[in-house]
């Protein structure tokens, strides 16, 4: 065997091995691919399930107490005028509400919570600011929501000083 020779099977050896690697790196993006997947529908479910928590505690703690959900039915869908005491009470509500929406929002913003699941929430943002307490809460409150949400929230004000013609 001459030294060509061993260079020749040295070449084949060498282009086997980085055909194998190839094929070795192939399969370990795929199963690599399929894990990420599968991590963004754990994800995905799960901000679902926050999501239904989180209604599920608003409205928790509204309906177990009757005198909340008195105050809630009153301020926010009635016309009627609230004692300074109740209206600071319904305020509270408002602000707990608007502070689980502040987080969806954010999430749906970073792509976790698709567009399907973020519209009903915004419908009922603007169900309630269409009222009139919760518009004035808005408007004459300083709210620590961030600049985006608070822009969000301002445009959906806007649309519904200005609804689109059909």
């Amino acid at each position: 065997m001459t030294l060509d020779d061993l260079g020749n099977i040295g070449e084949f050896v060498g282009a086997l091995a980085v055909v194998l690697s190839l094929i070795y790196l192939g399969l370990q993006i795929r199963q690599n691919t399929r894990q990420i997947n599968h991590n963004s529908e754990v994800i995905a479910a799960n901000v679902e399930l926050d999501n239904a928590r989180l209604a599920a505690e608003f409205n928790a703690n509204v309906a177990l107490s009757p005198e909340l959900t008195d105050y809630w039915g009153r301020g926010v869908f009635g016309d009627e005028e609230l004692s300074p005491i109740e209206e600071a009470r319904v305020g509270m509500m408002l602000g707990d509400l608007f502070y689980r929406l502040e987080g969806l929002y954010h999430q749906h913003r970073r792509g976790f919570l698709p567009a399907d699941s973020w519209t009903p929430w915004e419908r009922l943002m603007s169900s309630v600011l269409a009222r009139r307490l919760p518009r004035r809460w808005w408007t004459t409150g300083a709210h620590p929501f961030s600049g985006d949400f608070t822009a969000q929230v301002n445009r959906l004000l806007v649309d519904l000083a200005h609804p689109e013609e059909p």
